[in-house]
């Protein structure tokens, strides 16, 4: 009887022992699941969830079949074959991306996002894989306008909270007017329409508009201005993800993907910004 005794009593520690050593892992679990968690969620989903604009070529555009292409659509199935997982995109308002980051609504962001310390103190960048700069597009019979500082009395198009458009003529601060666009698409058309004088945009996407053929009759701007990295949003805090989608980055910069995909869709290779 006092065998049976004794062995009761030590189960009872030892369920004890256990339930508190059970209670410490689903603490820690629980911490993990607030402080980095999200690498765990996507690979258990199969799926990367990206925000982006959808209309910003070369870096992202529809293709034939419903799905997307371009500089940042390449870039995508880099880091998610790297993750062993599918892209799911998420298209909205550009101005609508960086909120979404924060708020959780997708898992990334890649829509020629570039990298400044605004965004940065908000949300998380990845290593880049691309740059470009600002550049004004106008009218080629009108002169005097050799890079988005010549804006002084005119109204220029933009796109609402983009960091190659909206944020340069801003700090400018030269314009009679801004309008504001939801996306590349409505700036160009806005430009094209008549309804600005000039347009502020990446380069690569003005050379783009141009190369194609949409912009016969429009000019750019030789010199730029606020040269900035591309590199994916990612959520705050995140350090499994962060690590994950760099390795994969680097593993395709190793590659030589950067050269690859930028003469694919530039037919050359990406500014070099000075500060970088």
């Amino acid at each position: 009887m006092k065998n049976i005794k004794k062995f009761a009593t030590t189960a009872i520690i030892a369920a004890t022992l256990i339930s508190l050593v059970g209670c410490s892992t689903t603490s820690d679990d629980a911490s993990g699941d607030t402080a980095s968690n999200a690498l765990t969620k996507i690979e258990s989903a199969g799926t990367l969830s990206i925000g982006s604009s959808g209309n910003n070529s070369p870096t992202i555009f529809p293709d034939s079949s419903g799905g997307y292409q371009g500089i940042d659509a390449d870039w995508a199935k880099i880091i998610a074959d790297g993750l062993g997982v599918d892209v799911e995109w998420r298209i909205l308002d550009f101005k609508g991306i960086v909120p979404g980051i924060q708020s959780g609504q997708f898992d990334a962001a890649m829509s020629g996002l570039r990298v400044t310390e605004e965004r940065k103190e908000v949300i998380d960048f990845s290593i880049p894989y691309a740059a470009d700069d600002a550049i004004a597009v106008y009218p080629e019979d009108v002169s005097g306008i050799n890079s988005p500082e010549d804006i002084d009395g005119k109204t220029v198009c933009v796109v609402a909270g983009s960091s190659n458009g909206e944020q340069p003529v801003t700090r400018i601060g030269t314009a009679a007017s801004v309008q504001a666009y939801p996306g590349t698409a409505e700036s160009f058309a806005g430009l094209k329409d008549g309804r600005c004088e000039v347009l502020v945009t990446g380069r690569l996407l003005a050379l783009d508009w141009i190369q194609k053929g949409e912009g016969d009759g429009f000019a750019i701007s030789e010199d730029g201005t606020d040269c900035a990295e591309f590199a994916v949003g990612l959520p705050k805090d995140e350090p499994e993800l962060m690590e994950a989608v760099n390795d994969a980055i680097q593993g395709g910069l190793d590659d030589g993907q950067f050269d690859t995909i930028a003469e694919k869709w530039t037919g050359g290779t990406f500014p070099t910004c000075s500060d970088s």
